[in-house]
């Protein structure tokens, strides 16, 4: 057998054969940047809000949200809301258990429809007659968002459209790590 052959012998049946033999953890080492099996995220989010009762005007407010990924097409968080102004009706600090269904789950876009449960101090501008002050209100919100991951699919930029109460609409930027 010439030296061309054998080589060529070895290359075509010995080397896939060595191929299946080392171990999965030897053959392919995950690079640093993928996220596949990222679990959490961190989310921080700012942006504008406009109440259904009382004055038309934007207030700003910032929110803080961290997800865990349940599964492909689920998610489930904790997500707090800041709205410090200088009129008492419209301040607003809660908290929110939050769940997130996936429309489009990619390692850069992710779309998704969002629901949350919450409570927090409630100001007349939230309650439907637009005059009644709780100490404690419930709250409940409903939203879309997009999120893109350009670069290296850990960090995001977004936005969500929220309402809540079905007495206010936010529209918020979002910077999510996903961790």
């Amino acid at each position: 057998m010439s030296m061309v052959r054998a080589i060529t012998l070895w290359v075509l049946l010995l080397m896939p054969a060595a191929a299946l033999a080392v171990p999965p953890w030897v053959a392919e080492k995950p690079q640093a940047w993928q996220v596949k099996n990222s679990k959490f995220e961190l989310s921080l989010k700012g942006g504008g809000s406009m109440f259904f009762h009382g004055q038309k005007s934007i207030k700003a407010n910032a929110r803080l949200e961290v997800g865990y990924l349940l599964n492909e097409d689920t998610s489930i968080g904790l997500e707090g809301l800041g709205m410090v102004t200088g009129n008492n009706d419209y301040q607003l600090l809660a908290g929110y258990l939050v769940l997130r269904a996936y429309m489009i789950n990619e390692d850069s876009l992710r779309v998704w429809l969002k629901s949350g449960l919450g409570g927090g101090p409630g100001p007349p501008t939230l309650n439907m007659d637009g005059k009644t002050r709780h100490d404690v209100a419930g709250l409940v919100q409903l939203g879309v968002g997009l999120s893109y991951a350009p670069w290296n699919h850990r960090v995001a930029f977004g936005v969500e459209l929220i309402e809540e109460n079905l007495s206010m609409v936010s529209l918020l930027a979002t910077l999510g790590v996903r961790l």
